[in-house]
């Protein structure tokens, strides 16, 4: 089987991200793994994390979606390389249904990064430059598999198949605080990447038109705000790059999610 030259640009730069994080021993993801030495069950290791995280948005297609990280797991030395694997499950309805959208749940999963039922990969941040303790502009970078579902334009039978993502871009993070509650901390961000997904060229055909191409590239920007055990809101712009000449392709999504914690 040939290897398409973007995906293997995608895992070259990859690994070259990982490689300048532990040259410059300064991973974000590293702040977020505690000491070995408070963990005595093996199970709650720092370094694997089981339905830690998940989320629930609705974006500008009147869609909702909720999504729970099953595992989040460092593979290999977090004091030397490692790459950060993650599975997430997620599942979407249509609150405010449009007739000529027919395949509104279907391209919003093509667009979003994290779409689809079932995705996991690689995903993870490397300090490119540190302008104080809090404050820093990271590499970020993904590589991922979700699985896409939708209905055949003919034969209205079902597709299902697996496309491959890779993403690439910067990201802002500073610090922030509950001012009522100092002890509730954690930072504000904004990022900006691209994403190239891989389909089969005769799967999208059938899902969507037959002028659409096999491969998907998107532009997203995303800014959110955590603090500790208290909020953790993120809202994103999103728009497909290339494949404008199709319609159901053609539009920008806008997404809002939030969590609430309640002492």
């Amino acid at each position: 089987m040939s290897i398409n030259p973007v995906t293997l640009t995608a895992w070259l730069a990859c690994i070259l991200c990982s490689f300048h994080a532990y040259a410059n021993h300064n991973i974000a993801v590293r702040d977020s793994i505690p000491n070995e030495e408070e963990f005595d069950d093996p199970v709650l290791s720092p370094h694997m994390s089981l339905f830690e995280n998940g989320g629930l948005n609705i974006n500008s297609q009147g869609q909702f979606r909720s999504s729970a990280e099953i595992i989040k797991v460092y593979l290999g030395n977090p004091e030397k390389f490692y790459l950060p694997f993650y599975l997430t499950l997620s599942a979407s309805a249509e609150v405010l249904k449009k007739e000529s959208d027919i395949n509104a749940l279907l391209v919003s999963d093509l667009m979003m990064q994290k779409g689809g039922f079932i995705n996991f990969g690689l995903e993870n941040e490397s300090t490119l430059i540190g302008l104080d303790e809090d404050t820093r502009i990271d590499i970020y970078y993904l590589i991922g598999a979700k699985s896409i579902s939708g209905p055949d334009l003919e034969s209205q039978s079902q597709i299902q198949y697996f496309s491959f993502v890779q993403s690439l871009g910067l990201s802002f993070t500073a610090l922030a605080w509950n001012p009522s509650n100092l002890d509730k901390q954690g930072k504000i961000w904004i990022r900006s990447y691209f994403s190239v997904s891989q389909n089969p060229e005769d799967n999208l055909v059938r899902l969507i038109d037959p002028c659409v191409k096999n491969i998907l590239m998107s532009h997203h920007i995303e800014c959110g705000i955590q603090l500790k055990d208290y909020l953790d809101i993120t809202m994103s712009f999103n728009r497909f790059t290339n494949n404008k000449h199709v319609a159901v392709l053609s539009e920008n999504i806008y997404t809002i999610s939030a969590k609430l914690f309640v002492d």
